[in-house]
């Protein structure tokens, strides 16, 4: 399990960020957060709660870190800018929010 270079981290976990990436490594759990991956079949992220790492079996497969959260909105905020910059679409907050994101 590795993290992105490019790592997104929600405003409220940026002094935390590191400690809490140790611990989904070392399959503690940390609960109330959303951490976002990225699917090696699809190329694409998803969001997954934070209490699945505990689990083995996703520290037998390789997974890359992109985002940690604490609120789910924030996690569909990054998804969205995501998919918007593959299609070439720029997409603020604001907009994001027009569409309950």
């Amino acid at each position: 399990m590795i993290a992105d270079k490019d790592l997104y981290v929600s405003d409220s976990l940026k002094n935390k960020y590191k400690s809490i990436i140790t611990k989904l490594r070392h399959g503690k759990v940390v609960p109330g957060l959303f951490v976002i991956v990225k699917n090696e079949e699809s190329g694409r992220p998803e969001i997954m709660k934070s209490v699945y790492f505990c689990q083995k079996y996703l520290h037998l497969i390789s997974l890359t870190i992109l985002g940690i959260t604490d609120k789910y909105d924030d996690a569909l905020y990054f998804l969205a800018k995501s998919v918007a910059g593959e299609y070439g679409v720029t997409l603020t907050k604001e907009e994001s929010e027009e569409f309950d994101l």
